[in-house]
């Protein structure tokens, strides 16, 4: 049932072993005061592996544990160990940015030059070289700050999604919980971390969980996930910016063939909600071969997709322009509708 209200409680530690492994938990709250235990959603966040928070950016992704909550579900929004870019890349990157900067600034100088009726903006050239390079500055230590991270990579976050997976399974009872009602929800690379998780059985071993732990999963929600690695490896851009800061420089054909969701689809998995944006790059691609995938071995997929960006379908859940949460709360209503 909705609750008219929730609560929220923040940086809850899943782990003590990084400052990342931590959790807000947003719990709906009756009127009546109700005791009733409520089944729980696990948010894994996107951003490419190497940046992002469970307060990212003002906590843009408070968004998504209100409105479950506030639709009767406790959410966890949980924090992960993030790769990080090389120097080299950064450094490429702000020049590219800096040099975009600073071609427009020139062409508005330009522009203002020539509709001056006082002669010649001659400060606008004299100073062009130095604002330049000013400029450069600025914007590398800006891809410095927004880019750091640790040098982790997708390992590492299989690891701590299913730590925190763990942790909420064992502490349900402490915040009112049905342990036995899990639904497993991420956006971006952390679509592919969840979908990888429930289907690799190595990866949740690995991470502590028990064959017990994954049966309490009802369902996983895949928001514009990447789920076949090969796609994403073919773009150079991509190849420098997404697969080697996640999946390392020697990253070849096997090994994102290992790392891809893809690869692990077998019969009798997890009912599946696989959401794309009209706008999501090659990921609807990536979505279609997927649920070809799962469906010819009799898995239950459906699929959505929205007049929205990859960015949005996101961010602008809760909000007036959201048109993705009522089709999440359909499908995992149906699913708790069903038997275990």
């Amino acid at each position: 049932m909705p609750a008219e209200n929730f609560t929220v409680i923040p940086d809850l530690a899943y782990s003590p072993d990084h400052f990342k492994h931590k959790l807000n938990l947003f719990l709906p709250v009756d009127g009546d005061s109700s005791t009733e235990k409520r089944p729980l959603i696990l948010f894994v966040h996107g951003g490419g592996w190497k940046r992002g928070d469970r307060n990212w950016i003002r906590g843009m992704y408070h968004n998504v544990g209100r409105t479950m909550a506030k639709n009767g579900f406790a959410c966890a929004v949980i924090s992960y160990r993030l790769a990080i870019l090389s120097h080299v890349a950064k450094t490429l990157f702000a020049l590219l940015i800096s040099s975009i900067v600073m071609t427009v600034f020139l062409l508005l100088s330009s522009l203002l030059n020539i509709l001056s009726f006082s002669g010649p903006l001659t400060w606008v050239w004299t100073n062009a070289f130095v604002i330049f390079f000013v400029l450069c500055l600025l914007a590398l230590s800006w891809f410095f700050y927004i880019f750091q991270g640790d040098p982790f990579e997708y390992q590492h976050q299989l690891e701590d999604v299913g730590r925190s997976l763990k942790y909420m399974i064992d502490h349900a009872d402490e915040y009112n919980i049905d342990k036995s009602r899990i639904f497993l929800m991420g956006h971006s690379a952390g679509a592919h971390l969840i979908t990888l998780l429930d289907l690799n059985e190595d990866c949740w071993r690995a991470c502590g969980l028990t064959s017990s732990d994954m049966s309490s999963i009802r369902g996983v929600v895949s928001i514009s996930g990447p789920y076949n690695l090969g796609r994403l490896n073919k773009h150079p851009l991509y190849r420098q910016w997404y697969i080697v800061p996640a999946f390392g420089i020697a990253a070849d054909t096997t090994s994102l063939r290992k790392a891809s969701p893809l690869t692990y689809v077998r019969p009798k998995s997890h009912p599946f909600l696989l959401l794309n944006a009209a706008w999501d790059f090659h990921l609807p691609r990536d979505a279609k071969e997927f649920q070809l995938a799962l469906e010819k071995v009799g898995n239950r997929v459906e699929m959505a997709n929205a007049s929205m960006t990859h960015g949005s379908i996101i961010h602008e859940i809760g909000t007036t322009k959201d048109r993705v949460s009522p089709i999440i709360i359909d499908f995992i209503a149906r699913c708790l509708s069903e038997k275990a």
